[in-house]
């Protein structure tokens, strides 16, 4: 999962989290937009949680946890793409590496 994570947020061209942000900040002032993202938020973090409940290393874990996890993973992902974006000679590669790898770490049971 975390090899996935890296290459997101290393070979994003910048462009799908601007989009995204910009999404959330629509969502926030319109409320037909907010239920659209909600949507969007929910299939995405679903998505995430069915490929972890079928990891060997997260089997022990239940799916309100596993939502938790997906749901941090995600946000993480999504600020350190936009940060990377904005700030790539402070967000280098080595720091996109290490962020994920300790948050994933310290989620496996």
């Amino acid at each position: 999962a975390s090899d996935v994570y890296k290459r997101q947020v290393l070979n994003a061209s910048g462009q799908w989290p601007v989009l995204l942000h910009e999404f959330q900040a629509v969502a926030l002032r319109d409320d037909v937009v907010g239920a659209e993202y909600a949507a969007f938020s929910e299939r995405r973090r679903a998505f995430l949680v069915e490929l972890l409940e079928n990891h060997e290393r997260f089997a022990s874990a239940d799916h309100a946890e596993l939502t938790r996890m997906a749901a941090l993973l995600l946000m993480l992902v999504h600020t350190v793409a936009v940060e990377r974006h904005l700030r790539p000679d402070e967000v280098d590669r080595e720091t996109v590496l290490t962020s994920i790898e300790t948050v994933i770490e310290a989620l496996l049971p």
